[in-house]
């Protein structure tokens, strides 16, 4: 899904879509399955008091640590979005490692 905006942009009557990144993949299609429920959960961890450094390496520690993929899409999501550049990262251990970022 590196070329997502490409897809995003076109009106075919089927996709292929598909990346290495499982987060990735498993964010898009809880997105696709469950919209409303999405959004409205991730509303909530998009406020000024959880774009703190502190906040963000407690959301990380409890991604790298959760097994539910509804609450990692969620997670995922906040982290692309406060962390480094967007920068999605994974170490040798397969834990999400990119640190919090500001503006």
């Amino acid at each position: 899904m590196g070329a997502g905006s490409v897809f995003l942009n076109t009106d075919f009557s089927r996709y292929i879509l598909a990346d290495i990144n499982n987060d990735l993949i498993s964010l898009y299609n809880i997105v696709k399955l469950r919209t409303e429920e999405y959004v409205a959960e991730a509303r909530k961890l998009f406020t000024p008091e959880n774009n703190h450094p502190d906040v963000y390496y407690q959301f990380r520690t409890e991604f790298n640590q959760s097994q539910d993929p509804f609450r990692r899409a969620l997670l995922f999501l906040y982290l692309n979005r406060h962390g480094y550049n967007g920068l999605c990262r994974y170490n040798l251990r397969g834990e999400f490692n990119v640190p919090f970022w500001s503006l």
